[in-house]
């Protein structure tokens, strides 16, 4: 597959400092491993499958704590992108251009989920449908999720950011046929000054892309599928569902 993958790592984890977190996000252990190795592992096949892995982290977070030599321990092809404070995942995102071939395919993912589904196969139905772009989905009402709204025939006809325009919230996974559509889309969304809360994502990026008569489908899965480390709650509820686990 000749796809791209770029792992957003390099989010604020204030939370985890204002909970007494000695590590970053990052390195925080889950079930004996750091959490970067926990979303990597999850990732073993679809990276396998991948031309290019592209993990962006926090430069200062590298200086202090080598994140960038653990996550080349895990995965040796990596291009770590080291990035200091920006205006949101779609800016951080942007700064790994040196890194992507604007006409291949892209995956972009937030670095501090897991996904419970065969993720190599629904970014193949995307492929084979030749939509120019791809968006998995579950469902929800809460408005700290990202949102589309689809037509009847199922394509996504807009997408917003903390608004529920719609009961199909994003699991943070967001796929594009060219890696240049969200450059482009990116861009286009910055020049309208399109943010929320002084922050640019990714998500709203596809409403430029759609703009230009793009083709954005979903995928479906159940809300159980999608798991959450965004917080030390998530990364507790996790590791208590682990032990469970473990000790069935």
């Amino acid at each position: 597959m000749n796809l791209q993958l770029l792992i957003l790592m390099s989010g604020r984890d204030d939370s985890f400092r204002e909970a007494g977190y000695l590590y970053p996000k990052t390195l925080d252990e889950i079930a004996g491993m750091p959490l970067v190795q926990v979303v990597l592992n999850s990732l073993a096949e679809l990276r396998a499958q991948s031309a290019r892995v592209i993990v962006t982290i926090r430069r200062e977070e590298d200086r202090k704590h080598h994140t960038g030599a653990v996550i080349h321990l895990i995965e040796p092809r990596a291009d770590v992108v080291l990035i200091d404070d920006t205006a949101g995942a779609a800016c951080s995102a942007l700064l790994a251009i040196e890194h992507i071939d604007p006409n291949a395919p892209l995956v972009i993912m937030n670095g501090d989920q897991l996904l419970r589904a065969d993720l190599p196969q629904i970014l193949e139905g995307f492929a084979k449908q030749d939509l120019d772009g791809g968006i998995i989905v579950f469902e929800a009402v809460h408005p700290r999720w990202s949102y589309v709204r689809c037509d009847a025939d199922g394509y996504v006809v807009e997408t917003a950011e903390k608004r529920p325009i719609s009961n199909l919230a994003t699991a943070g996974i967001y796929y594009f046929k060219r890696a240049g559509d969200f450059l482009s889309a990116t861009m286009s969304m910055i020049k309208k000054n399109a943010h929320v809360g002084n922050n640019y994502f990714v998500c709203p990026a596809y409403n430029e892309l759609v703009l230009n008569q793009g083709r954005v489908g979903i995928a479906k899965v159940p809300k159980t599928a999608y798991v959450s480390l965004h917080t030390p709650e998530g990364v507790h509820a996790y590791q208590a569902e682990a032990e469970r686990r473990g000790a069935a």
